[in-house]
């Protein structure tokens, strides 16, 4: 039995946010009936352009004489279903893009690392599957992107939808992870989070040192999807305007035994807007010369000394410059 009685709802359900009028809203369940709270009480998912959350008495137990909730087990895609979206890169934007900045191995390399997927949904898009550690496919975002810069398609297409949720899988439970987390094995001693699953896989090909994951949305910085990463150092890159947010999970959770450092790096950056992640920042710069020669990088930093920034955080060595800050202090 669940130890508190009010919590948000871990299906894929969402309904109309009471402030944006967005179907992203996530309500809290009442665990005494299994049934939803008022239909104000929830957290809506577009954290940063809407923000809208509001609770019932979060430190309310529940009744020990009450009949206990029954939880579903968690769902999962199944393999064969999962395996045939490994192929048809050739309308696969986001793929196009990828062969269009770096070299064909890198890439091909990338897309066998993280398994991205291609849908057919919307002429052509691009599936981020969530491996597990045990391999299992929990579910997979599917997004449209220009496959030109590289930019997520909005307007007439449908932003962001769910391979569950397309694939029309009737009471599918979804238990989401990092994106990249099957990645992860007994040699893994240092990970870097970033917020966007497009975002670790460009990482991963200009610093293929360390390994990338992805929370998938601001709120993804959490216990619930970080619990594997405890015994491992974990540097977390936050979009711009998530720092502090990300840094307050951070120092809770280093509290409890993790080893997390958050980066301010782009916080104080007024060339990029909130919401821009550190490809946004390459890309101010030229990403294609960051990743090519010491002599080109060393131009870079002399026109730009955030490169110098850039390049020292991305190393990952043990001395940190004064913008990624330790959290544990």
């Amino acid at each position: 039995m669940k130890q508190y009685r009010y919590t948000l709802d871990k299906s894929s359900r969402k309904f109309i946010c009471p402030s944006c009028s967005k179907k992203r809203f996530v309500r809290y369940i009442d665990n005494e009936n299994n049934e939803y709270c008022d239909e104000v009480y929830g957290r809506c998912d577009r954290e940063q352009s809407c923000g809208y959350s509001s609770s019932p008495n979060q430190n309310a137990k529940l009744n020990t004489n009450s009949i206990p909730v029954k939880i579903a087990p968690t769902s999962f895609i199944n393999s064969q279903t999962f395996e045939t979206t490994l192929k048809r890169y050739d309308i696969n934007p986001f793929v196009s893009y990828l062969y269009s900045r770096f070299k064909d191995t890198d890439v091909r390399s990338a897309i066998e690392r993280y398994k991205i997927g291609t849908a057919e949904y919307q002429n052509g898009s691009t599936i981020f599957w969530q491996i597990d550690t045990n391999k299992r496919v929990r579910t997979g975002k599917v997004m449209k992107y220009n496959k030109s810069n590289g930019k997520r398609m909005r307007g007439s297409y449908s932003s962001i939808n769910w391979a569950h949720s397309l694939l029309k899988i009737k009471d599918f439970e979804l238990e989401q992870c990092l994106f990249g987390i099957h990645l992860i094995d007994s040699q893994t001693k240092k990970v870097a989070i970033v917020e966007a699953e497009k975002t670790a896989v460009i990482m991963s090909i200009l610093r293929p040192q360390v390994v990338w994951l992805a929370t998938g949305s601001l709120g993804g910085f959490k216990y619930g999807l970080l619990k594997n990463l405890i015994s491992m150092e974990i540097i977390a890159f936050p979009d711009k305007g998530a720092f502090p947010e990300w840094q307050k999970t951070a120092k809770q959770l280093n509290e409890k035994g993790f080893n997390i450092r958050v980066s301010s790096l782009l916080e104080s950056n007024t060339m990029l807007k909130d919401g821009d992640d550190i490809i946004d920042a390459l890309e101010k710069v030229d990403i294609d010369e960051y990743s090519t020669t010491e002599l080109q990088v060393d131009r870079l930093i002399e026109a730009n000394p955030l490169i110098r920034e850039l390049i020292d955080t991305f190393n990952l060595s043990d001395e940190y410059d004064n913008e990624i800050r330790d959290v544990r202090r």
